[in-house]
């Protein structure tokens, strides 16, 4: 089985669950990156973890880790490859910054003026009719 922070593993659909994912990757953290898989080591990899939604206690074993190279995200969907991008641009941005591509932030960070004024109730009302261009010099030989 192979879990993710954002996804478990899709041929486990009853271990998709966040609570047993974030206890997975607590423990990770705890043993290292560089923990190899041996018996004397067995009790730090194994992990219980209740599923009150299934009614149900899952234990796991972690028998290795890998991270996600560049190869895999190129082996990836774009539907996934964009999940874990929005995944962590929502999550670098934080609650209290918001979306930083929402209309509203981006028109801030450009300072976007709307052509309209504010007194204008309808959108669609088109504007004015075009005036033409002049075009002095032409005017000007006209004149002459």
């Amino acid at each position: 089985m192979v879990v993710t922070k954002y996804q478990g593993d899709y041929r486990y659909p009853d271990l998709n669950d966040q609570s047993l994912r974030d206890a997975v990757l607590a423990r990770i953290q705890v043993l290292g990156p560089d923990t190899r898989a041996t018996p004397e080591n067995l009790v730090l990899r194994t992990i219980t973890h209740d599923l009150p939604s299934k009614l149900a206690v899952a234990v796991i074993q972690i028998t290795g880790q890998r991270p996600v190279a560049v190869e895999d995200m190129r082996r990836f969907g774009d539907a996934e490859v964009s999940a874990v991008q929005d995944k962590e641009i929502r999550d670098h941005a934080g609650e209290e910054n918001g979306n930083p591509f929402s209309y509203k932030a981006v028109s801030d960070r450009l300072k976007y003026k709307p052509v309209r004024g504010p007194d204008s109730t309808d959108a669609a009302t088109p504007a004015g009719p075009a005036e033409p261009a002049t075009d002095k010099s032409a005017a000007d030989k006209g004149a002459a």
